[in-house]
């Protein structure tokens, strides 16, 4: 089991880093789009809305990047008096009541969205707008399905420290 926790970390790790890298393609996009504007009085719709898109892929392409370093929001007031035991029950109950039926959902209800849009290989309705927003909406399933992993991971890791097996110092909150 701890094999698998550690194979979803290191994926989840790696698609956190490799989607950062959309913050910086953002900025620079948004430079070129600014000075373009600005500068030289003229740009195209699709420029705007690769900003726009990466912004979402960064967001759902990192989410479980973030889980996984516990960047996310948490109720810290009950949370920090917790011991690494407690922590590691409410990690575990988390992820079963509220983080798999919310991905699950996302999966189910996102559906006919996304696969409508495969299926007429959906573009931007700007005018110049970019093509392949099909594409873009597949990020959705993603989110989920890694989420979906992290969550397992996070119990595997959360029921070892239960076992005493996992240092414990990995839940605490600094």
């Amino acid at each position: 089991m701890l094999k698998i926790a550690h194979s979803i970390d290191m994926l989840n790790e790696w698609l956190g880093r490799l989607f950062s890298w959309l913050a910086v393609f953002m900025v620079i996009m948004m430079v070129i789009n600014v000075g373009m504007r600005y500068i030289l009085s003229t740009g195209d719709p699709w420029q705007q809305e690769v900003v726009r898109f990466m912004h979402g892929m960064l967001f759902l392409g990192g989410a479980a990047y973030a889980l996984k370093h516990e960047a996310l929001v948490r109720v810290d007031v009950l949370y920090q008096s917790m011991d690494a035991r407690r922590m590691a029950w409410v990690n575990i109950i988390g992820a079963v009541l509220f983080l798999f039926p919310t991905c699950g959902a996302m999966i189910y209800f996102s559906q006919d969205y996304i696969l409508n849009s495969w299926s007429i290989h959906e573009g931007s309705s700007e005018y110049k707008g970019m093509p392949g927003v099909f594409v873009y909406k597949s990020f959705i399933w993603l989110a989920a399905v890694t989420l979906i992993l992290q969550g397992i991971s996070s119990i595997i890791h959360n029921v070892r420290v239960l076992k005493g097996e996992e240092a414990p110092e990995v839940y605490e909150r600094q």
